[in-house]
């Protein structure tokens, strides 16, 4: 878990990944291949989404791997602002705790 004071120094997050693609698609125009989302849990061993106050659950799109990418390459995903998306629930919720 992280501490109040390390997620004050923390200015974004972004996911990075070497990968390809899956492998295949069942409708390249529906736009289905791989992708990364990030995730917050309810604590330690838990298996699902902590939910949102209007019971969304905590999950946040990071990147899809390009369908063409069939040999490993380097992967970036959305740079995740401070007080944005996944960042403005970590920060509130880890902050709470402490």
């Amino acid at each position: 878990m992280l501490k109040k004071d390390d997620i004050h120094q923390i200015k974004s997050i972004q996911l990075v990944t070497t990968a390809h693609h899956q492998g295949f698609i069942d409708n390249i125009d529906d736009g289905l291949w791989s992708w990364f989302e990030l995730v917050i849990l309810e604590g330690p061993g838990a298996t699902k989404p902590r939910l949102t106050a209007d019971n969304k659950p905590m999950v946040f799109y990071s990147h899809s791997i390009p369908a063409d990418a069939v040999h490993d390459q380097e992967q970036q995903g959305n740079i995740l602002e401070r007080g944005t998306g996944l960042f403005a629930y970590l920060e509130v919720l880890m902050c709470n705790l402490f």
